[in-house]
């Protein structure tokens, strides 16, 4: 179960969690679920770059 901090609103926990839906760590790699419903790997810093 999910805790979140009291001062955030009843909405920003729920736009928090559709939000977090969307990702899943695999392997210690973060991907983002895309609108096919395959999973998009993250990029960090380093890589956006190139």
């Amino acid at each position: 179960d999910s805790t979140f901090p009291p001062e955030i609103s009843r909405y920003e926990k729920q736009s928090l969690i559709r939000q977090i839906a969307r990702y899943t760590l695999l392997g210690g790699t973060l991907y983002r679920r895309g609108y096919d419903g395959n999973l998009l790997r993250c990029l960090d810093v380093p890589e956006s770059i190139q």
